[in-house]
């Protein structure tokens, strides 16, 4: 038999008994007069020694990594900033990141409320004074369209209201919120002549009469046909003034 072996297994078990742990770890067979009591006391220091070492390295490795998470920091500051955090937490309700940035954004609305309030009054002021210079040209295109085809004076003011309701600021003629398209260029938006054209037929009392109602007028310039302004001549001339081959007189 070996009288020293690493390890109880290369032992055969009836005789594991007759071997003892040395403080190497290793098991050496016993012999009369070995004093078993004091080796079997200096083992268990050895190993209790051992494990306390294992704790303590252990501790000191957990103790480092939390240490170097304050790297850097100056512990009077340190204490400062947790006292601020404990005021916030106690008067604001911040207890954490998320607190704290939702109470930035708050205070920052509030303090830019006024400011907001009055970029929307000054845009407000824009687009109404965009729609009174728009609104103005409009009615300047309609008065003339007016004019050039003959509405009376005293009926302006009703051509005038009959055009607001079909075309909008920028000049587009609709139904509602259908456009309108030229009855003669069909691809083409309806235009302000020839809605007003259509007008003479639809409403020819807005129009003024004019002597030898009824009657067209000869040739014109460059061998247009002239039609009086006459309300009914002009609904009857409607598709010749779209195309330019009939004038006003």
């Amino acid at each position: 038999m070996k009288t020293i072996v690493s390890a109880l297994s290369e032992i055969p078990e009836p005789l594991r008994n007759e071997y003892e742990v040395l403080p190497d770890g290793r098991y050496r067979l016993r012999t009369e007069g070995d004093p078993l009591p004091e080796v079997a006391e200096a083992h268990s220091k050895l190993t209790e020694f051992r494990d306390n070492n294992i704790n303590l390295l252990k501790l000191k490795a957990e103790l480092e990594g939390r240490l170097k998470a304050f790297e850097g920091v100056d512990p009077k500051e340190y204490g400062t900033m947790k006292s601020r955090l404990q005021d916030l937490e106690k008067k604001g309700g911040v207890t954490k990141a998320e607190d704290l940035d939702a109470k930035l954004k708050q205070a920052i609305a509030e303090a830019n409320a006024p400011l907001v309030e009055q970029l929307a009054q000054v845009e407000a002021k824009r687009l109404e004074a965009e729609n009174r210079l728009a609104f103005r040209d409009l009615e300047q295109q309609l008065t003339s369209v007016g004019m050039k085809l003959g509405v009376d004076e005293k009926a302006m003011p009703d051509f005038l209201n009959r055009g607001l309701e079909v075309f909008d600021y920028d000049g587009t003629a609709k139904n509602g919120e259908t456009p309108l398209f030229s009855k003669v260029k069909p691809a083409e938006p309806l235009g302000f002549e020839e809605w007003a054209q259509g007008l003479a037929a639809d409403a020819p009392h807005l129009f003024k009469r004019s002597a030898g109602s009824g009657a067209t007028g000869g040739q014109g310039a460059a061998g247009k046909r002239v039609v009086s302004r006459d309300p009914l001549e002009i609904g009857r001339n409607l598709e010749a003034l779209a195309k330019g081959e009939a004038v006003v007189n």
